[in-house]
């Protein structure tokens, strides 16, 4: 479960943490079922550090933005091992199955 540590209301926000933002582009993680995420499809989402913690944000309303805090186990290095692993989820394993996921994604 992943902790929520800060919420962001509207664009304005968004864009300000985004200046605030160590790096961009970390790693992965999987989707988390718990968290509405209504506005995003992709079985990934992306992690980045912010003030030296690893973080995600996700639109959980209409221009309402919620940082989560995640912990260093949960990420992955690349987006194809979540692929694979919706793959395999799906019942389709194979290479036809990861791009099959990609679709789905």
């Amino acid at each position: 479960m992943l902790k929520r540590i800060k919420r962001l209301s509207g664009y304005q926000a968004m864009a300000r943490f985004h200046r605030e933002i160590d790096n961009l582009n970390i790693g992965y993680i999987a989707r988390q079922l718990d968290i509405s995420d209504p506005f995003r499809y992709s079985p990934a989402w992306g992690v980045m550090r912010w003030h030296g913690r690893n973080v995600t944000v996700v639109e959980t309303k209409h221009r309402k933005f919620d940082v989560f805090e995640v912990p260093a186990t949960m990420i992955e290095a690349s987006e194809e091992r979540i692929l694979a692993d919706l793959a395999i989820s799906l019942g389709c394993g194979d290479a036809p199955g990861l791009e099959a996921a990609r679709r789905f994604a």
